[in-house]
């Protein structure tokens, strides 16, 4: 499959995107819920790297939309179905800064991981971690969480979203080891297993104790640097 045609794929998913949490919002969930579920379903997208050839039009892509979040606030006061995207991921207590964090990160990400080939792997847990760690983390702690505890300078964690955290980033990770190993046939080597505890621990450390809205850079920044060791394995 060519990079043209992964393009047009997702621009699609995209636009399924937005539609998907304007009308979950509209249907009554939450802000925080249909927030948490955008995180998850972007994961999509690392499952996507290894069919791209060249590293130019998905890095264009990251880039775009990173372009395109920056200009949504301003434009949602001109449009009124950009308003109603804005609002369904936004508001007092979520703000559209975690947003534009969150695309910096995939876009960082995937250029690293595409330019520089031998980082790929741990590009995509970083980005998988964020997007499937940090997402059942919030959906889990703020639907079930009720014990909790507070840093001075981040905001309220609960005990079930922090091991939500954790555990939902291994299991992002090996997702991506599992994929990463059926499509590009790299053999999976069960001494990795220590780093991906590692990275697992680094997750949850990191976005307990991150600054508000910073635990969109900060975490997958954290897997990275934990998994750059793994690197030779899809290198290899």
């Amino acid at each position: 499959m060519s990079d043209l045609y992964l393009l047009f794929f997702w621009m699609a998913v995209l636009g399924g995107g937005i539609f998907f949490c304007v009308f979950t919002k509209s249907k009554g969930l939450k802000t925080t819920y249909v927030r948490d579920l955008l995180h998850i379903g972007t994961g999509l997208w690392v499952l996507g790297l290894p069919f791209w050839i060249g590293a130019a039009i998905p890095v264009a892509v990251v880039c775009g939309a990173l372009v395109g979040v920056l200009l949504v606030p301003p434009l949602s006061r001109r449009f009124a179905g950009l308003d109603k995207f804005y609002r369904s991921v936004s508001d007092e207590r979520e703000t559209w800064t975690g947003i534009v964090f969150f695309v910096v990160s995939y876009a960082i990400f995937t250029s690293l991981g595409l330019i520089f080939r031998w980082t790929l792997f741990p590009a995509a847990c970083a980005m998988a971690a964020l997007s499937i760690g940090d997402g059942i983390g919030g959906l889990l702690g703020s639907s079930f969480g009720e014990a909790g505890y507070r840093l001075p300078w981040s905001k309220r964690k609960t005990y079930l979203g922090s091991a939500a955290v954790a555990l939902g980033s291994l299991v992002a990770i090996l997702i991506v080891a599992g994929w990463f190993n059926l499509r590009m046939r790299v053999p999976f080597s069960p001494s990795n297993l220590g780093w991906f505890a590692l990275a697992m621990l680094a997750a949850c450390l990191v976005e307990a104790s991150s600054p508000r809205s910073s635990d969109n850079l900060l975490v997958p920044a954290a897997v990275f640097v934990a998994l750059l060791p793994t690197s030779w394995w899809v290198a290899a």
